[in-house]
């Protein structure tokens, strides 16, 4: 998968440094997984609560917004999907997303 914005994370006391997804880039991600639900016949319920934890402990500036969007877009189109306003409300995105939360 193409990654388009990165940090590296300094590990205390192991003197080790991972890159890692930045926030907007694992948002924009886990959209991206969710709207490729029907076309792989997978169900992903675990990244709306993924997505709604990390909205909720989060502030996001407009740029940040824009930043979800512009990323979201490039990571459908390297896999086919044309996403629009309106995909994530897609009945069959939605049942997917929904089955076997409880």
């Amino acid at each position: 998968d193409q990654v388009y914005a990165f940090q590296e994370l300094n590990l205390k006391g192991a003197g080790v440094a991972v890159q890692a997804f930045t926030l907007t880039e694992l948002i924009a991600e886990k959209m991206r997984a969710l709207l490729q639900q029907p076309i792989r016949k997978r169900n992903r319920r675990q990244d709306i609560y993924d997505i709604a934890y990390l909205v909720k402990a989060n502030s996001f500036s407009d740029q940040d917004l824009s930043q979800i969007i512009a990323t979201l877009i490039e990571k459908c189109q390297t896999r086919g999907i044309s996403p629009d306003r309106d995909s994530i409300e897609h009945p069959e995105v939605r049942e997917r997303a929904a089955r076997e939360w409880s």
